[in-house]
């Protein structure tokens, strides 16, 4: 590995993530106000010592120099949290009153996709309407749009007047779900909506950036002419997808193929997708000798059409990973100096990170920065354990090398989100990853090409069964038996140790000392430990959670090493997406599941009918507008479920209800009420 001389962001950017650590950790109540004037201070103070008082910079002391360089930079990092957390601006959206239509204007600032009859994307709040006007407003939502039609009538930067109520997205209910409420909130976005077709009025059209325009309707221009060259099918969601970063078109069952196959990174447009824009775009210029030795003309060209490109694909992680990466080694080249890709990574790192501190909870971020560094780091040892004369199995093993390179550092990354590994992802990727470049070549050409009669059907052709080769390579290795070892999921320490682990493996590759082999096996140890202490205490909890299934609602109670499941009826069949959902969380968490029909009595848990008792706790779930008949004389409760309960019917039979814990959709301020208007489902911890 290069000295760190030769890498002065990675010492800059290991202190920078740890403050923004620091705050993602909750230490968000440190006032800025204080931090601010103490970093400026130590800067003008070291500033003074380095360049005006040279005869105190001894060698003794300038570890003290190395330690305020750290604070600043860890407080520098702080800061760019605290400043980029729309929380803490004074006119967030977020402090509006709860529970109360909210009139707004706002700015569509993503693609808009039509999903069934409704519209979604992305919004940036700019005014709301008070009692004494218009008052300015900031903060980003999830918006929902009723529109029946199968084209979105909405573009991005179109401003819109709507009435809603924001809802704050929730929490995942399942410790098996995708946390959507977090990865949301690293966007910064903390509500979402449903507009009405009749509740919203355009007022502008195209206001937003000029270029993310531009480049988004170039994207829309691309995806129509894939369409039409390819049809619709499973070849254009695929390639339309590798190549514009659409992926709308995609069917689930091909997602999940490329998912269980370890080629998921090929649906995305990554860095190898850039790589790949990256040499034809050299090659085109090669063809003009003239331009070549233009030099700075040259790097003009190639970093707007690569910037162009990451605008096109709609800027995601790993695409800017690669367009910040590559304009290092382009001006580096141009500069005619050798550039440290450790030095390249952490400035692209750095750079992201302090416009958008929020990425660095995004799985792609952490994934695509970390496969780099795994490559870097691990790629070339791994190469050198077996020299091969031959040419062509050379370069298989060079590929091979890269990917285990890969698979082997973002490994505790992907069992601690995904909880599954693929078994074969070596042969997918040696097979597909070649395979995938020809594909982007093919999908380009039929783009370029497509005006051109008789080249445009022989283009799409190839196009065509090249990504049906691609597909049933990858659907065949799916089903493989054994393709996928599933549930093994690790918690947060045990992940953040396994990375320490790696880590140490390398040291201990290089440097051959024993002592660090004691240190791999004491964490270990201490990853085993925290792992079975944190199942202990899951299996230790005790909960009850209530969910939607179409129109009724689901009862359930998770106890021990069993879930209870209360449908409406002995008749009622679950849907196949909440059966999904159940059979994932069991796994998970090495449940039973267990039906309690409607006369229903273990040691655990008692049912009769709409009455459920579990463990000396009394709950009444009702699913319907009114109170049930001789509600003065129902037994006592210590919760009533009544998502349907009308306002009217709760207000007359307030005083003679069983219980003063009410779940209902209402909106009240009654505090006997427990208010979970605009949720579909919840819990509570018993």
């Amino acid at each position: 590995m290069n000295s760190w001389s030769k890498a002065p962001f990675v010492r800059i950017l290991i202190p920078f993530i740890a403050g923004l650590l620091v705050y993602r950790s909750g230490w968000a109540f440190a006032d800025p106000s204080w931090i601010m004037p103490s970093l400026l201070a130590l800067l003008i103070a070291l500033a003074a010592w380095m360049f005006v008082f040279k005869s105190l910079n001894t060698y003794k002391i300038r570890f003290i120099q190395s330690i305020i360089i750290i604070y600043c930079v860890l407080s520098f990092g702080w800061l760019t949290a605290h400043y980029g957390d729309f929380q803490n601006k004074t006119d967030f959206i977020g402090d509006l009153p709860a529970n109360q239509q909210a009139e707004l204007i706002i700015k569509i600032d993503n693609t808009v996709e039509q999903k069934n009859s409704n519209m979604k994307t992305t919004a940036s709040t700019l005014a709301v309407k008070t009692d004494s006007g218009w008052s300015r407003c900031s903060g980003k939502i999830l918006l929902y749009i009723s529109n029946p039609d199968t084209v979105a009538t909405l573009e991005y930067g179109d401003v819109i007047a709507v009435k809603c109520y924001l809802n704050e997205v929730q929490n995942p209910l399942f410790n098996s779900d995708f946390n959507y409420k977090k990865y949301l909130a690293d966007k910064n976005i903390f509500h979402q909506t449903y507009v009405r077709d009749d509740h919203y009025t355009v007022l502008e059209n195209k206001q937003g950036n000029a270029v993310m325009t531009f480049a988004l309707g170039v994207r829309d221009k691309m995806v129509r002419i894939l369409q039409k060259q390819l049809g619709d099918n499973d070849e254009f969601g695929v390639v339309s997808a590798m190549l514009t970063g659409y992926r709308a078109d995609i069917s689930a069952d091909m997602m999940n193929a490329y998912s269980k196959a370890g080629v998921i990174h090929i649906m995305s447009v990554s860095g190898l997708h850039v790589g790949v824009i990256y040499i034809m775009i050299t090659a085109f210029i090669g063809l003009f000798g003239w331009f070549k030795k233009k030099k700075w003309l040259n790097v003009l060209l190639v970093l707007s059409l690569i910037w162009f490109y990451a605008f096109l694909t709609g800027l995601s992680a790993s695409v800017l990973r690669s367009a910040v990466m590559i304009t290092f080694v382009v001006v580096g080249t141009a500069m005619q100096r050798s550039i440290s890709p450790y030095n390249s990574l952490a400035a692209a790192a750095f750079i992201l990170l302090a416009f958008n501190p929020g990425s660095l909870g995004e799985i792609g971020f952490q994934l695509s920065f970390v496969a780099v560094l795994g490559i870097l780091l691990f790629q070339r040892p791994l190469y050198n354990l077996w020299h091969i004369r031959n040419k062509w199995l050379d370069k298989i093993w060079q590929l091979a090398c890269v990917s285990l390179a890969a698979q082997l550092i973002t490994l505790p990354f992907i069992l601690y989100y995904f909880g599954q590994f693929p078994v074969y992802f070596l042969i997918s990727n040696l097979l597909v990853v070649p395979l995938s470049s020809l594909v982007l070549y093919a999908g380009m050409a039929a783009v370029l090409l497509s005006w051109i009669p008789f080249v445009n059907i022989a283009v799409s052709f190839a196009t065509v069964w090249l990504t049906k080769a691609m597909n049933f390579i990858v659907t065949t290795i799916e089903s493989w038996p054994g393709s996928v070892v599933s549930n093994i999921y690790i918690s947060a320490w045990p992940a953040l140790i396994l990375v320490v682990i790696i880590a140490l493996g390398y040291m201990l590759f290089y440097h051959r000392k024993i002592k660090i082999l004691y240190a791999i096996l004491f964490l270990a140890i201490i990853a085993t430990l925290f792992e079975w202490n944190f199942k202990s205490q899951i299996e230790k909890e005790k909960e009850a959670f209530f969910i939607k299934d179409g129109k009724e609602f689901i009862v359930g109670i998770k106890q021990d090493k069993s879930v209870y499941l209360m449908l409406p009826s002995d008749t009622f069949t679950l849907s196949q997406y909440l059966k999904t959902r159940l059979e994932r969380f069991a796994d998970r968490n090495s449940l039973q599941t267990i039906t309690a029909g409607e006369m229903f009595n273990d040691k655990l848990v008692f049912r009769h009918e709409n009455f459920i008792g579990w463990n000396q706790f009394r709950m009444l779930a009702w699913n319907e507008r009114k109170m049930p008949p001789g509600t003065p004389d129902l037994p006592p409760v210590d919760l009533m479920l009544a998502p349907m309960l009308s306002k009217y019917y709760f207000e007359k039979y307030q005083e003679s209800l069983p219980t003063k814990i009410v779940f209902s959709k209402m909106k009240t301020n009654n505090p006997q009420f427990v208010n979970i208007s605009g949720k579909k489902e919840w819990s509570f911890k018993k």
